[in-house]
């Protein structure tokens, strides 16, 4: 996982995917097994606020977007988008419900 910011994200979006626009998570697929998650950590921070959540909690949220668009998921269509969503949803629940007991 790398964190970048809004301009290099914005970059690799125009780049690899022809849009000139913000976003926060993207993912490539570097083989069958491996692939890289890029996020913009300016994003993930405004998301966080917009949500309710700590910066951290948002970037593990999109990590696991981007690891779900790895595993094939795709969110183009609604349908596509409601399946992907409620997956990473559930995946975060759980997360957060094991992580409550974990002190640091």
């Amino acid at each position: 996982m790398i964190l970048v910011g809004r301009r290099k994200i914005r970059e690799l979006n125009r780049q690899f995917l022809n849009k000139n626009a913000d976003t926060d998570v993207m993912s490539f697929r570097i083989s069958r097994d491996y692939g890289e998650i890029v996020i913009s950590a300016e994003t993930a921070a405004e998301n966080a606020v917009t949500y309710g959540l700590t910066t951290e909690n948002e970037i593990l949220y999109l990590v696991m977007h981007g690891y779900l668009h790895l595993k094939n998921y795709r969110d183009y269509t609604e349908r596509e988008r409601k399946r992907m969503f409620d997956k990473q949803d559930g995946m975060f629940r759980e997360l957060m419900k094991k992580s409550r007991g974990v002190r640091r």
